[in-house]
């Protein structure tokens, strides 16, 4: 959280800010950014239970709220600073007819507080409105539903109509400066900072599946299965579905793994409606890498993975791991053998019009498959990365990288402009051919390298 606090609740606007410096470079900061909000953070901290029985389903719904907590303090604050040096006029930049409307709805809602704050800031209706938005982020924290948002939608929306009224009036500096930079952390972070995702072992589910099948007395592991479902449901009632909707399934052997874990959230939340997942098949093992296209294929047979790509514009997520294929293998086999799985599924997603984010559980040290960021994007088979890059930050790295802001936009800028590049139609015919290139030499490599590490 302190990371998040110190550095990337401010870091985010200046890489986005800085890119669309790089798209317009002879703006004068008098227009609506090009740059969209493209960086999206998760966490696994409070969500990865796979061998850690520490973590529990109340420690998932303590972990979103204390999230929640820190997100809302920071955006109030953002707001109220913004609002507090918006000293434009009603008389020099004359609000429309539109944002006056929304702004006798906003005291409406407000009620004392609103007389409290025209009473202070009498004329200026930009600074009045911002610092009523901040009063209800206030609320939405404090969970007071007479003023809250109910979701982070309905900011945005507010947002918008007062960068618009200010535009309109002959003052777009004041639009599109530090208010649309609240608007980009808005859109990066929601009322949830990261999406917490759950991790959990297929074992697990096989187990707890097969207990509940035969109605004998639960195991306290296949307890804490169902209480975890339960719990992500009614994580998604509160927050949205958004911020707690990915369930990464680890040693991923079939599709079966997959629809265990549709079932098991069926059965814990019967008769309510089970919550919207995306269940992530994780691949660590050599095998289970060289069968992925197979059981990719009957995951898309399996109706809840129909349903959720219609939903998703046929949107997938496959996680491959680093650390346990090198374990296995030795780090040059497992790389490889990652490589290649890369450009099967890359072909694979092509095939079949689906979205493909390769998910990849590299970081750190170079045993766990870290190394330097921008060259490892640049590395990746051709057609793996297509404008979508989903990586790990291990716990090692964390503050090396993102301590200290200066660093932590250097990094985060070094990775974009390697998605960026890899996408190029030029990036992939230079890897297709190195692929081609070097391929008798990666297979003489990978059979003395797996030789001499099982010796």
């Amino acid at each position: 959280m302190g990371v998040f606090d110190e550095t990337l609740f401010r870091l985010a606007p200046a890489v986005y800010r800085e890119l669309s410096a790089g798209l317009d470079p002879d703006d004068t900061g008098a227009g609506l950014p090009s740059a969209p909000a493209f960086l999206r953070f998760g966490s696994w901290v409070g969500g990865d239970r796979d061998g850690n029985p520490q973590i529990t389903a109340r420690v998932t719904r303590e972990t979103l709220l204390i999230q929640s907590e820190h997100i809302l303090r920071g955006l109030e604050a953002a707001a109220t600073r913004i609002g507090t040096g918006l000293t434009a006029d009603a008389e020099t930049t004359p609000p429309d007819r539109h944002f006056l409307s929304r702004l006798r709805a906003a005291r409406e809602i407000a009620g004392e507080r609103a007389s409290s704050i025209e009473a202070r800031s009498p004329g200026e209706p930009y600074r009045q409105f911002l610092l009523i938005v901040a009063g209800r982020i206030e609320a939405t924290r404090r969970a007071d539903l007479s003023l809250a948002y109910a979701r982070p939608d309905e900011l945005l929306d507010d947002l918008r109509c007062l960068q618009d009224a200010l535009a309109a009036a002959g003052a777009p500096r004041q639009a599109y400066g530090e208010l649309h930079e609240l608007v980009w952390q808005v859109q990066t972070f929601g009322f949830h900072l990261t999406d917490l995702e759950i991790r959990q072992h297929s074992g697990v589910h096989r187990s707890a599946l097969a207990e509940l099948a035969a109605g004998t007395t639960c195991s306290p592991e296949t307890d804490e299965v169902v209480a975890t479902l339960r719990t992500i449901a009614l994580l998604q009632q509160r927050f949205g579905a958004h911020v707690c909707h990915r369930y990464v399934v680890s040693f991923t052997n079939s599709a079966a793994d997959i629809s265990a874990v549709y079932e098991l959230a069926e059965r814990a939340c019967a008769p309510n409606p089970a919550p919207e997942l995306d269940v992530v098949p994780l691949f660590e093992t050599i095998i289970d890498l060289h069968n992925a296209r197979e059981t990719l294929d009957a995951m898309l047979e399996l109706e809840p993975v129909r349903q959720r790509m219609a939903a998703t514009g046929r949107a997938l997520e496959v996680m491959l791991g680093y650390s346990d294929s090198a374990k296995e293998s030795g780090p040059v086999t497992a790389t490889l053998a990652l490589y290649a799985a890369q450009a099967d599924l890359a072909s694979w997603a092509a095939e079949r019009s689906v979205r493909l984010t390769l998910f990849h559980g590299r970081g750190g040290a170079l045993g766990r498959g870290g190394g330097p960021a921008n060259r490892a994007v640049m590395a990746q088979a051709p057609g793996s990365v297509s404008g979508r890059f989903k990586v790990t930050e291990q716990g090692e790295v964390i503050f090396a990288r993102y301590g200290n802001q200066t660093l932590a936009q250097r990094h985060l800028e070094q990775v974009t402009s390697a998605v960026l590049l890899t996408s190029t139609p030029a990036a992939r015919r230079r890897t297709e051919q190195a692929a081609i290139r070097f391929e008798a030499l990666a297979r003489t490599l990978d059979a003395a390298a797996r030789s001499a590490y099982h010796a």
